[in-house]
């Protein structure tokens, strides 16, 4: 039976504690978007319902005074089995990507140059503030792993994190080079506008 990605997901975060929906939700949240979008609140509960139906994850109710009562959710051996098995399997899929801003341009003949420019700069301007984030997390994920207890994870999400700042570099990178060129071809159009008497 093939179960989603998101499964295997939430068995990685268990494997290292407990967690609520909640918990697990602001995790990933938190700490997944280098590699991996971060599932819906909705899908997380779902796939929580089917990893302890399947015998892979446990639920505790936990009471709580001044809240309604949590439930903890742990890994059972089983799903420790399950996702060391995902882990190692040779199959590698294609890495998929989705933006808006290239669905935009894509179909951006359909819209005047000066709002694509707009939505292209604005788009830069994101980038270099999320590249800073970036290195920012970098250096602290660096400082971490020259710790004398440093744990082999800090070096995987280290590795995540510095695929995601070279992304995000090429990213604004790209975004430079559509600004120019869509410039340029502008003015090569209204020069030859120009000539012709247009």
């Amino acid at each position: 039976m093939h179960f989603p990605t998101t499964s295997y997901i939430l068995l990685g975060m268990l494997s290292s504690q407990e967690m609520s929906g909640y918990d697990l939700k602001q995790q990933l949240d938190k700490r997944l978007y280098p590699c991996y979008d971060s599932p819906a609140k909705s899908q997380i509960y779902g796939e929580l319902r089917r990893l302890t139906r399947q015998g892979w994850a446990t639920a505790t109710e936990v009471p709580q005074t001044h809240r309604p009562d949590k439930r903890i959710y742990r890994i059972t051996p089983a799903g420790q089995e399950t996702l060391q098995q995902w882990l190692v399997s040779p199959d590698v899929e294609s890495d998929s990507f989705k933006s808006p801003l290239l669905l935009r341009l894509f179909f951006g003949h359909l819209v005047p140059r000066e709002i694509l420019m707009t939505r292209l700069e604005t788009r830069r301007q994101q980038l270099s503030e999320e590249l800073s984030a970036c290195e920012e997390e970098e250096r602290r994920l660096r400082d971490q792993m020259q710790e004398p207890r440093a744990k082999a994870q800090h070096l995987h999400y280290f590795l995540t994190m510095r695929f995601h700042r070279d992304m995000l570099q090429a990213a604004r990178q790209w975004t430079d080079e559509a600004i120019e060129t869509l410039t340029g071809w502008e003015e090569s159009a209204t020069s030859v506008r120009q000539a012709a008497g247009v």
